[in-house]
């Protein structure tokens, strides 16, 4: 076979099979007059991450520039030029946008999840559910040219330093009341498989490029402890309140993480939404409260023996709450978390407050025998303690015979629950033999000087 030009005429006896393959165009047949352009097969390097997380960045921000009265304002003066030129409405545009970004958070999500272990590779032909050429795969839906190969780890590893360098995890968490419904579970789960990343002691394929990933996520969330009061404040909304705890939870799983959400303080609020008058984000709070308190318990002990006074006046105020799935749940907590060996310390400053005693008191006495129960569980630890403070003392000595007749009554109605039996014996037995508390001689005007001196 020959190629004649114009000048001279040139024939290759063994033309190589991809020739015929690429599309032909005048670069592809070299001439004497022009130096020959080598040949190599090698692909490019992808750029598709780069764009995917630039464009979604971009919808995101026209998706959170359009507040209901700019789209009111907007949409008078665009209907009369969709009538006359036939464009779009502000309404289609919105929903093109969210179309969008509702595509490429299901292609990360899904190359996330890959990374994490959850599921098998998967070819981006798969992903954007669509037949690419054989050359090279396009995403039509999304407009990103993605390879028709599998991804690979350094792609993965690349969109993911992408998705972090344009801070969409946060991003995303402001936006989540703007995205519809199914979309925002796919936010939960790209935020979660991102925190699996981080704690991952390493994926399938290089170490190396695991332990960048894992380490540039965990220092992005460490980073941004914003987002921690970003996924509070989501409780307000009640349409992604449910969203924002699934992923504080999923924060919760994670030691750094905890130690990082009770360093900034929002511990408190947490407990306040506790209380809130909404079954749902009651019941929502008080799981995430849990799992902060007794996922890693050493760090969450620290915090409440430093910050002791400041979390229980404000937890005891859901003992107290006129709900009765509050006063519950906030019950059954607390005595799950005094009853631990970890908590020994909170433990025994918590039982050495006599007006906490005052409470579990009161509560014995409710009309609730749920309650009475839950109550009982803390009170007994008030009772069992060896070394009772003056005050304690004092405050059961003063009420031993009506407690006794109170806690009587309850025998009744738990006669199959051996374990509360035999504790109940217990505490009744502890309450009989209690003495009377010392009395403590106030120290005389000698006393005094003489401590007086010994202090100068």
């Amino acid at each position: 076979m020959a190629i004649v030009t114009s000048e001279t005429s040139y024939s290759s006896p063994c033309m190589p099979f991809q020739f015929f393959r690429r599309r032909r165009s005048s670069s592809s047949i070299s001439s004497p007059s022009s130096p020959a352009t080598p040949n190599t097969d090698t692909p490019k390097p992808s750029h598709w991450p780069v764009e995917l997380c630039c464009q979604l960045s971009h919808d995101l921000d026209c998706l959170s520039k359009t507040t209901e009265t700019e789209a009111a304002r907007a949409e008078a003066v665009v209907v009369k030029d969709a009538a006359r030129e036939g464009a779009s409405s502000p309404g289609s545009q919105r929903s093109a946008l969210a179309a969008g970004i509702k595509r490429r958070l299901r292609l990360a999500l899904e190359v996330f999840e890959e990374c994490a272990g959850d599921r098998v590779p998967m070819s981006p032909q798969k992903l954007s559910k669509t037949v690419p050429s054989p050359s090279n795969a396009t995403d039509v839906s999304s407009g990103i040219s993605l390879p028709a190969t599998p991804v690979n780890r350094e792609e993965a590893s690349e969109l993911i330093a992408q998705y972090i360098a344009a801070d969409l995890p946060a991003r995303l968490v402001v936006c989540l009341g703007l995205l519809e419904f199914e979309v925002r579970k796919d936010v939960i789960g790209i935020f979660s498989a991102l925190l699996r990343l981080a704690a991952a002691a390493g994926m399938a394929g290089s170490p190396s490029t695991s332990e960048v990933c894992s380490i540039r996520v965990l220092e992005y969330v460490r980073g941004h402890p914003q987002i921690f009061r970003l996924l509070l404040e989501g409780y307000g909304n009640s349409e992604i309140a449910l969203h924002c705890g699934l992923m504080l939870r999923t924060c919760a799983r994670h030691q750094e993480l905890v130690q990082d959400f009770l360093a900034s303080g929002q511990m408190l609020g947490l407990v306040q939404l506790a209380s809130d008058p909404r079954f749902d984000i009651s019941s929502d709070a008080f799981s995430s409260l849990r799992d902060f308190l007794l996922a890693h318990k050493a760090v969450s002990a620290a915090y409440l023996e430093a910050n002791f006074q400041d979390f229980f006046s404000l937890y005891n105020g859901l003992l107290q709450s006129q709900n009765y799935v509050t006063q519950r749940q906030a019950l059954k907590l607390l005595s799950e978390v005094l009853l631990d060996r970890c908590f020994m310390k909170v433990m025994l400053l918590y039982i050495g407050d006599d007006q906490f005693l005052q409470i579990h008191m009161n509560l014995l006495r409710d009309n609730s025998k749920a309650i009475q129960f839950e109550a009982f569980h803390v009170f007994k630890i008030f009772v069992a303690n060896p070394q009772k403070p003056v005050r304690v003392q004092s405050i059961l000595f003063k009420n031993k015979e009506r407690l006794l007749m109170l806690l009587e009554s309850f025998k009744a109605s738990r006669q199959e629950d051996q374990v509360f039996l035999e504790d109940h014996e217990a505490v009744i037995e502890k309450l009989h033999a209690l003495d009377p508390p010392p009395k403590v001689r106030p120290p005389s005007s000698l006393e005094q000087q003489g401590k007086q001196i010994q202090a100068h």
